[in-house]
């Protein structure tokens, strides 16, 4: 949780859903939710989120960031849309219920896990 000089929260990096205090343009809430994806060596997966009941979906660019696990400490870094040589990226997109991250093929053969947050408006939020 990041927090603000008085020790109030300004960003919780809970993985349940939360309320931003955010309206879409007709009023219906904007929610946050973050994932933990444990990929291990893999560079291709999918998570189910449930992204169906959702009327509008944005991934948040800042907020994605990769660790492995290999590593003690873990540190945490984060991780771009894209990258011109094609070999360090992520790239993250939604179909259906689905969550579809793909790594570049640096990230092969390390025990990876990507932490994406998403925002949505609920399709069942309509008034």
């Amino acid at each position: 949780m990041f927090t603000d000089r008085f020790g109030d929260a300004i960003v919780d990096y809970s993985r349940n859903e939360q309320d931003t205090g955010m309206r879409w343009i007709d009023g219906r809430p904007i929610y946050r939710n973050y994932v933990e994806v444990n990929m291990g060596s893999e560079i291709h997966k999918k998570v189910n989120i449930m992204a169906g009941g959702f009327d509008y979906f944005f991934i948040d660019p800042c907020s994605m960031l990769w660790t492995s696990r290999y590593q003690s400490p873990n540190y945490y870094y984060p991780l771009h849309q894209a990258n011109k040589d094609g070999y360090n990226f992520i790239s993250v997109h939604v179909y259906a219920d689905d969550l579809y991250i793909d790594l570049g093929d640096g990230f092969n053969g390390w025990n990876n896990v990507a932490y994406i947050c998403y925002l949505y408006v609920k399709k069942s939020d309509k008034k």
